[in-house]
C-alpha cells in the first residue's frame, strides 16, 4: 500500500471515530495508560503489547490503573521488529472491514517497532482497498533518566533495495534527546561529511531544551549556526517541512542518513520520509530508549493521521 495522505489532526479526532482496533504498549513508562485514562476509546478489538524486558513489573496482566478484561495482551522483546511485523500483519489480515481503522499509541513503543509498522503498511499485499492509522504520542515531560554508556549498535529501522548512491559524502541528520553517548557512537560508526542537529525549541519546555543543549555541548559546539535547528514539537507539520527542506538541500550531493533520539512520533516521520524518498536512510540509533518514565505527561498526545491506499499495477 501506499501513502495518499499524511498529515497532525487533532486530539478530538479520537473521539470521533470508531476504530476496528486499538493497539497500545507497556513498558514501566507512567505514560503507558494515558490515552485510555484521558479518552473515551472505541474500538471492536484492544491489543496491549507487554514488553518482555519488562514483564516483571506487570504480573499476571494486573495494574489497577485501567480496566483490562476486554484487553488482549501479546508478549514481546524490544528489539523483535520481525515478531512485531508478523503480529501487526496478521491484525491487519484478520480485521474484517474494507478500509480498516486502527489506533496505534506509540509512546511506549521501541522505535524497531516503529519501523515493523510501517514497512507492514508498505510492502505487506492485503485484500484491502485502503487503511487509515493514527498514530498517538504523549511526549515526556521533564525527567532526567541515568546516563547509561552502553548502547546498542546502530541498524537501519527500514531496508530497501540500494539506491546507488554509496560512493557519496554522507550528511547526517540527527534529532537529538538525552543521549549524548549513542549520537557520538552514531558518528564515529557511520562517520558522516556533513552533521545538521534538531532539537525541541525552548517554548515547548526551557528545561528539556537547555538541558539537550547540555548534554551535547561538545557537538554543538563543533557546528555552524547553519546545522543548529530547534523545531516547534507541538506543531507537526512545521517540524516535517524544517527535515524535508533540509533532505532536499543535501539529497543530490550527499546520502543522506536520519537518526532520532528524540521524540519517537519523530522517528515515525523520518520513516514516511524514507518511504517518499528511498534513497534516504532512517537509523536506529542503538539508544536505550526504554528508560521507564515516572513521570506522566503534562501535554496532550500528538496524534498523526496515515491514509493508505492500495497500489494497483497499470
Amino acid at each position: 500500500m501506499e501513502i495518499i495522505n499524511a498529515r497532525q489532526v487533532p486530539q478530538e479526532e479520537i473521539d470521533r471515530q470508531n476504530f476496528d482496533v486499538f493497539i497500545f504498549a507497556h513498558s514501566g513508562d507512567a505514560r503507558w495508560s494515558q490515552l485510555n485514562q484521558t479518552f473515551t476509546i472505541r474500538a471492536g478489538r484492544r491489543i496491549l503489547l507487554l514488553l518482555k524486558d519488562f514483564e516483571e513489573i506487570f504480573p499476571e496482566g494486573r495494574t489497577g490503573v485501567i480496566d483490562l478484561s476486554r484487553t488482549e495482551i501479546h508478549k514481546l522483546k524490544s528489539t523483535d521488529s520481525k515478531g512485531f511485523f508478523v503480529f501487526f500483519e496478521s491484525v491487519l489480515r484478520e480485521t474484517p472491514s474494507s478500509t480498516p481503522k486502527i489506533l496505534v499509541d506509540i509512546t511506549c513503543f521501541p522505535r524497531q517497532w516503529i519501523g515493523a509498522l510501517l514497512q507492514c503498511m508498505f510492502v505487506t499485499e492485503i485484500d484491502r482497498s485502503e487503511a487509515h492509522i493514527l498514530l498517538s504520542y504523549y511526549p515526556s515531560s521533564f525527567y532526567l533518566p541515568p546516563r547509561i554508556k552502553k548502547v546498542r549498535e546502530a541498524n537501519l529501522l527500514m531496508e530497501f533495495t540500494g539506491s546507488g548512491k554509496r560512493d557519496l559524502p554522507v550528511a547526517l541528520l540527527m534529532v537529538l534527546g538525552y543521549d549524548n553517548h549513542s549520537a557520538m557512537t552514531l558518528i564515529d560508526q557511520v562517520k558522516p561529511d556533513k552533521v545538521v542537529v534538531l532539537y525541541t525549541a525552548p517554548d515547548f519546555d526551557k528545561r528539556i531544551t537547555e538541558e539537550i543543549e547540555r548534554r551535547h555541548k561538545k557537538l554543538i559546539a563543533s557546528l555552524s549556526p547553519s546545522q543548529i535547528i530547534t523545531y516547534p514539537l507541538q506543531n507537526l507539520h512545521k517540524v516535517n517541512a524544517i527535515i524535508t527542506s533540509e533532505i532536499l538541500r543535501y539529497r543530490l550531493t550527499h546520502k543522506v542518513y536520519i537518526a532520532v533520539m528524540g521524540p519517537k512520533i519523530l522517528t515515525a516521520l523520518a520513516l514516511i520520509m524514507q518511504i517518499r524518498y528511498p534513497d534516504i536512510e532512517v537509523w536506529d540509533p542503538g539508544d536505550r530508549d526504554l528508560h521507564p518514565n515516572p513521570v506522566p505527561s503534562t501535554f496532550p498526545p500528538l496524534l498523526y493521521f496515515l491514509h493508505f491506499d492500495q497500489t494497483e499495477d497499470l
